[in-house]
């Protein structure tokens, strides 16, 4: 799944299985102060997820 705006394609990545959310990215489709059309500006990986009942709770 991705969302294109103003020079840049976020893209999500899904376990095809699980259709849990495993990565985040961004992908330039122009060039520019970045770099050129097709480098990845930014990528982040999911680790773990979880719900709390509270904002700043973790779910260990």
């Amino acid at each position: 799944m991705a969302r294109t705006h103003d020079g840049e394609r976020i893209e999500w990545i899904f376990d095809e299985s699980t259709v849990r959310l495993l990565d985040e990215r961004t992908v330039l489709v122009e060039d520019n102060a970045w770099g050129k059309a097709g480098t990845v500006a930014t990528s982040v990986a999911l680790i773990d997820s979880g719900i709390v009942d509270e904002a700043g709770q973790t779910n260990y």
